[in-house]
């Protein structure tokens, strides 16, 4: 006898809930909305976007840090930096740059090899990182 009710009050919760999800998933289906996420809108709508050209204006705070800044490269045991369009190499002890001997690179003299490596300093050294001191948006 007492099963028999556990069996009946187990089908009327089933039946109940099974009559539910039908009556909801009908309503659902006539008030259709989808809600995307800005990311999942912005990737759906990039093929359709005009490419933006800022006219990009340095800003006083660029300014000032590249004024007061030198961006150094170190490598092997020597320190590379460009200061009025001239390169200049100095001993390095660790991680202090032994400013008594520093002097100007001469280009003029090198061979291929060592010109090679010139031009891949002087690319690491004027090379913009995109997002370095700013936000992590599109410039």
């Amino acid at each position: 006898m007492i099963s028999l009710e556990y069996f009946l009050g187990s089908f009327l919760t089933i039946l109940t809930v099974f009559f539910i999800s039908k009556i909801n998933k009908n309503v659902s289906n006539s008030n259709r909305s989808f809600k995307f996420s800005q990311s999942h809108i912005f990737e759906l709508t990039k093929p359709y976007q005009k490419p933006i050209v800022k006219n990009h204006t340095r800003r006083q705070s660029d300014i000032h840090y590249d004024k007061t800044n030198i961006k150094v490269l170190i490598m092997e045991d020597k320190a590379f930096w460009i200061k009025n369009n001239a390169i200049y190499t100095a001993a390095v002890d660790g991680d202090e740059v032994i400013k008594s001997s520093a002097e100007q690179v001469d280009i003029m003299g090198m061979d291929k090899v060592e010109l090679d490596k010139m031009i891949f300093i002087v690319d690491q050294l004027t090379e913009r990182q995109k997002h370095d001191r700013r936000n992590p948006g599109v410039e």
